[in-house]
């Protein structure tokens, strides 16, 4: 079988569709050697995508779709059917949200999430996208999504019958954030963090619905109602709207000195500030996974979130939800964690457990399945 990939457009920024892109391939790579698989690439410096095995093959095309959001929707709807046709591609392979509505081809797609038909994304997507999104995924034989909300959103929204949809969760490189750190002070120092400073920690880009505001409320209480030691680390891409106000909050409630808005950092450093964090704090009102959730649990700390959208079915018993606006006990709940050494390690050894339902090693076999099964149909 030929199974084609569809990694088109600019996804070289660190998001759920790209992470999970590279975890599958990965993935996939090490199980299967008897399917071949053709990477379309719009972009020959998308070596994240550099997969060694002979049964993968890279093809770089269409390279305009790296141009922007409409550039991208063009070439895949227009260009991308004629590359798979030329590939002779039996099942094409959408990790990234969207495919070309008309091709020959089975289609299998990978859907984050619906956040746009609540209005929580651009004006473009809220748009545009839209309707373009709701032909792609009635078009596609398959759709698998990794919670049961998104599940239910697709079934809502686009008017699916279940039976179309499969839940399967998006695999999380868990190794990588659990292995031993090697000298982390270094990393900490480079970002300003002194030798044993204290900090809690929120990893995710700055858009609105990541509800970040509401975490340095939380801050503030926590500063001034309990006088924690610690410093607040915003890890993740700044938004032009957002981030601005975000800072101008934060020196409005005079913690412009312990909130750190450190901005995108590397793979390493990333797993550096995750596992020498205190608490893991998630305040988002809207997700489709909740890659940080996992990335978290496999680097042992504890994590605090909203009860909103898919946070229960991730973090379940593992770490302590709190009613979604409710900053006053979101503060409760960190400090509890901050006092509390044996909920701490309790909340600790159930997340490494936890965590290992997302590995990469669990979740190829079902994707796979899944594309071998819609071939022989």
């Amino acid at each position: 079988m030929n199974i084609g990939v569809n990694l088109i457009g600019g996804i070289r920024h660190r998001w759920g569709g790209r992470v999970y892109a590279q975890n599958i391939l990965k993935a996939l790579a090490k199980i299967d050697r008897k399917n071949r698989y053709f990477l379309f690439l719009s972009s020959p410096q998308d070596d994240i995508f550099d997969i060694k095995e002979d049964n993968f093959q890279r093809v770089v095309c269409c390279c305009l779709a790296e141009k922007g959001d409409l550039a991208k929707l063009l070439v895949e709807q227009i260009c991308l059917p004629f590359v798979i046709r030329k590939y002779h591609i039996d099942v094409l392979f959408s990790p990234c949200n969207l495919a070309p509505i008309f091709t020959r081809a089975k289609k299998i797609i990978i859907v984050q999430d619906l956040r746009f038909f609540y209005g929580v994304d651009s004006f473009w997507r809220n748009t545009v996208k839209k309707p373009i999104f709701k032909l792609v995924l009635k078009s596609c034989q398959k759709i698998i999504v990794a919670s049961i909300h998104t599940h239910q959103d697709v079934v809502k929204f686009i008017k699916l019958p279940p039976m179309k949809l499969k839940i399967i969760s998006d695999p999380v490189d868990i190794k990588f954030f659990s292995q031993p750190l090697f000298n982390p002070e270094k990393t900490l120092e480079k970002y300003k963090i002194n030798r044993g400073q204290k900090y809690l920690l929120f990893v995710s880009a700055h858009y609105p619905w990541k509800n970040i505001h509401a975490l340095i409320g939380v801050f503030h209480i926590l500063k001034n109602k309990y006088r924690i030691p610690h410093k607040l680390v915003l890890i993740g891409s700044f938004d032009l709207c957002s981030t601005p106000r975000l800072k101008v909050l934060a020196r409005k409630l005079n913690l412009g000195n312990d909130i750190l808005f450190l901005g995108s950092v590397g793979i390493e450093e990333l797993a550096v500030f995750y596992q020498k964090a205190d608490v893991f704090t998630f305040p988002s009102l809207f997700e489709g996974f909740g890659l940080p959730l996992v990335e978290a649990m496999a680097s042992a700390i504890p994590i605090v979130a909203f009860d909103t959208t898919t946070s229960p079915e991730i973090i379940r018993d593992v770490g302590l939800l709190v009613e979604a606006g409710d900053e006053e006990e979101f503060a409760k709940a960190v400090w509890r964690i901050i006092e509390d050494e044996k909920l701490r390690e309790d909340l600790v050894n159930k997340g490494r457990e936890r965590a290992k339902d997302f590995s990469p090693e669990k979740i190829a076999p079902q994707v796979l399945k899944e594309i071998e099964a819609l071939y022989d149909k």
